[in-house]
């Protein structure tokens, strides 16, 4: 493919090669999940008022609450989360951009059984 940059051929060092690949792996590293567990980012709509939350954690969406209710079910039985790449991309953006997001911190509930 002739896209050797040396180490193939002897004229890079294998250290060079590691420390050039590690480099190249860094854009592609996640963030560290900043909080505790869960968090909700509240997202309002200024012309008719309509608040929804986004219930997130470990870079994953749970769901979206539109009430209390809502809210209350999506940590009582949060749903087996899969990350998703295009998601974290939107969070980070979310959580880091220049638009500061109002976070709420959250903590999953246990429900009640019944007896």
């Amino acid at each position: 493919m002739k896209r050797c940059n040396g180490h193939c051929d002897g004229s890079e060092s294998t250290l060079q090669h590691n420390l050039r690949f590690l480099q190249a792996l860094q854009n592609l590293a996640l963030k560290v999940w900043p909080y505790a567990g869960p968090v909700g980012i509240v997202e309002e709509c200024a012309e008719n008022g309509r608040r929804e939350i986004q219930v997130v954690d470990n870079w994953c969406w749970l769901g979206t609450a539109h009430s209390d209710e809502e809210l209350h079910e999506i940590l009582a039985e949060p749903s087996r989360p899969v990350f998703d790449r295009d998601t974290y991309s939107l969070l980070v953006s979310a959580l880091f951009g220049r638009k500061k997001m109002q976070l709420l911190p959250l903590q999953y509930r246990q429900r009640a059984l019944a007896g």
